[in-house]
C-alpha cells in the first residue's frame, strides 16, 4: 500500500522556480560593490569603452562556473562546503581553499566597514573612522547579543535598495546623458583605482572571486528550485543577465559626469544626491542598513570558522576581531582596501577556475 504523505512536497522546476532560483544569484552576487557603486568604477568603467567588454567578458565567465555549480549541486547534492572544495581540488587543497575563504570573509567585512565610513563622510562630512567605529559597535552588539535573526529581517530591505539604486542610475542617465560621450572618453585618462591591469584580467577577475564563494551556496540551493540540468543553465543564464544589465546601466549613469562621479569613495551616493538633498539622505539611510545586515553575516561566518556561536569564547574573539577590522579601515581610504583585497582575491581565483575548466574537461572524457 502506497504512502499516504500528510503534507505535499514543494514542486521543482518550471520557469516560475528558474526565476526564483535566478533571483537569489542576482542578490547573492549583488552587494555593498554595487549599491556604492566601487565595482561598477574599478573593474569596469575606469578603461571606458573597452569596460564593456570587460564586463561582458566576466559575465561569460560568471554563466559558466554558475551553470557549473547549479549542474554539480544537482548531480552530487554535497553536504558540506568542504565537500564541494575537495570534489575539484582534492582532500589537501581543498582545506586551503576553505582557509582562503574564511581570511577573505573577514577582509569582505572590513571592506564593508570602510564603506560605511566613507558614505558618513560624504554625506555628511564626518571623519570616516567615526562612521567606522559606529559599524562596528553595531556589529559587535548584534553578535554579542545573538541577534542575527533581527539582521535576516532588515536585509529584506537589500533587493528594494538595488531597484532604488537603479532608478537613480536611470534618472541621472535621462537628466545628464549629453555628457556620456565625453565621460566615456575621458575614463581612460584618468588615473582612478582599477581592478586589472588591462580590461581583459579586469574582466576575469570579476568573475574569478565567484567561484570560491558561491559554489557551496549554488550547489546547496539547486536541488531545492530546479530538477534539470537544461534548467541549471536557464537559471544561470537568467541571473547572469540580469546582473550584467544592472551593471550595465550603472556603468553608463558615471559616464554621464564621470569627472564628479569618479572623484567621489561611493559614486552612487553622489549620484542620489544630485537628485535632491532628501533623496539622498534617504539613500544612504538605505545602503548603511544594507553594509550592515551584509557585515554581520560575514564577521559571524569568520568568527563561527573559529569557536561556536555563544560562547565565551566566541564572544572575546568576535570582539578582537571587528576591533582589528576597525583598525585595518583606518589606515586606508575605502576605495583603495577595496582595490586590494578584491584584486588579490580576483588573481588568485584564477586559480580556481582553472581547476573549475579542468575537472569539468575529465570528467566530459570520462563519461565518453
Amino acid at each position: 500500500m502506497p504512502d499516504s504523505p500528510t503534507q505535499a512536497a514543494p514542486a521543482k522546476g518550471g520557469l516560475k522556480n528558474m526565476l526564483l532560483l535566478a533571483g537569489a544569484y542576482t542578490s547573492y552576487c549583488i552587494g555593498s560593490g554595487f549599491t556604492t557603486g566601487q565595482d561598477t568604477l574599478q573593474y569596469f568603467a575606469g578603461f571606458g569603452l573597452f569596460g564593456f567588454a570587460a564586463l561582458l567578458l566576466g559575465l561569460l565567465l560568471h554563466a559558466y562556473t554558475a551553470t557549473t555549480f547549479l549542474r554539480l549541486g544537482l548531480e552530487k547534492q554535497f553536504d558540506s562546503n568542504l565537500a564541494v572544495y575537495e570534489y575539484y581540488a582534492g582532500p589537501v587543497l581543498a582545506k586551503g581553499l576553505l582557509l582562503f575563504l574564511i581570511v577573505f570573509t573577514f577582509l569582505s567585512a572590513t571592506v564593508m566597514v570602510a564603506g560605511f565610513g566613507a558614505s558618513l563622510e560624504q554625506h555628511l562630512g564626518l571623519n570616516p573612522l567615526i562612521g567606522n567605529l559606529i559599524m562596528a559597535v553595531l556589529c559587535a552588539v548584534t553578535l554579542l547579543l545573538g541577534l542575527k535573526r533581527v539582521v535576516d529581517i532588515i536585509g529584506t530591505l537589500a533587493p528594494l535598495l538595488i531597484i532604488v539604486a537603479l532608478i537613480t542610475a536611470l534618472w541621472f542617465i535621462f537628466h545628464h546623458a549629453d555628457g556620456f560621450s565625453a565621460g566615456l572618453a575621458l575614463a581612460p585618462t584618468l588615473d582612478t583605482p582599477r581592478l586589472g591591469f588591462t580590461w581583459i584580467d579586469s574582466g576575469i577577475n570579476f568573475a574569478s572571486w565567484a567561484p570560491l564563494v558561491t559554489a557551496p551556496f549554488l550547489c546547496e540551493t539547486a536541488p531545492k528550485f530546479i530538477v534539470k540540468k537544461k534548467e541549471a543553465r536557464i537559471s544561470a543564464i537568467l541571473g547572469v543577465s540580469v546582473y550584467g544589465l544592472a551593471i550595465a546601466i550603472m556603468m553608463v549613469a558615471f559616464f554621464c559626469d564621470y569627472a564628479n562621479i569618479s572623484a567621489k569613495m561611493v559614486p552612487t551616493l553622489e549620484m542620489a544626491s544630485l537628485i535632491s538633498a532628501t533623496f539622498g539622505s534617504c539613500y544612504i539611510f538605505m545602503m548603511c542598513v544594507g553594509i550592515y545586515t551584509s557585515a554581520v553575516p560575514e564577521f559571524l561566518m569568520f568568527c563561527t570558522s573559529f569557536f561556536r556561536d555563544g560562547t565565551r569564547a566566541f564572544r572575546i574573539f568576535a570582539v578582537v576581531t571587528i576591533f582589528l577590522s576597525t583598525i585595518l579601515t583606518s589606515l586606508l581610504p575605502f576605495s583603495v582596501i577595496y582595490n586590494y583585497v578584491y584584486l588579490v582575491a580576483g588573481y588568485l581565483g584564477w586559480i580556481i577556475i582553472a581547476m573549475v575548466i579542468v575537472k569539468n574537461i575529465r570528467t566530459r572524457r570520462q563519461s565518453r
